[in-house]
């Protein structure tokens, strides 16, 4: 099995705003697939946490109620690596 190399700067700096864009227009999980990992998925907000596909997806139809949600990117600090 390839190894898979890690993501650029350029990559990280395109999946933050392609996610927040997505998440502004409320997609479901399909929208994601090209930005998520396959394996090992997962999204944590304090306590709460999402695991994999089916739990990402549960959140995005939970969350749909808030409709005018903005997903704004202002900083990143990305390390490669």
């Amino acid at each position: 099995m390839d190894k898979l190399k890690p993501v650029t700067e350029e990559e990280v700096k395109f999946i933050i705003n392609e996610w927040g864009r997505l998440q502004d227009l409320q997609f479901g999980l399909s929208a994601f697939l090209p930005i998520i990992a396959g394996e090992g998925f997962y999204m944590q907000f304090g306590e709460k946490r999402w695991e994999g596909y089916p739990d990402f997806e549960e959140h995005q139809i939970t969350k749909r109620k808030f409709f005018d949600e903005v997903h704004d990117c202002y900083d990143s600090r990305i390390e490669v690596g």
